[in-house]
């Protein structure tokens, strides 16, 4: 098991650096798209976890 998870994440890694050669600009493009759909992501946790503090602070 420990092997086909091995060779799936160096394919991947492998398909990104050919990507990156082939495309340095698209891959560019999608990797900020990515970061900004993560910092979205994280904004609303913490957003959420902050509320529920608050509600446990005023329940207490």
């Amino acid at each position: 098991m420990k092997k086909i998870l091995l060779g799936a994440l160096v394919c991947a890694a492998v398909a990104g650096v050919v990507y990156y050669i082939y495309d340095s600009e698209s891959f560019k493009e999608t990797v900020d798209d990515l970061k900004d759909k993560a910092d979205d992501a994280l904004s609303k946790v913490k957003d959420r976890f902050g509320k529920k503090q608050e509600e446990f602070a005023d329940a207490m």
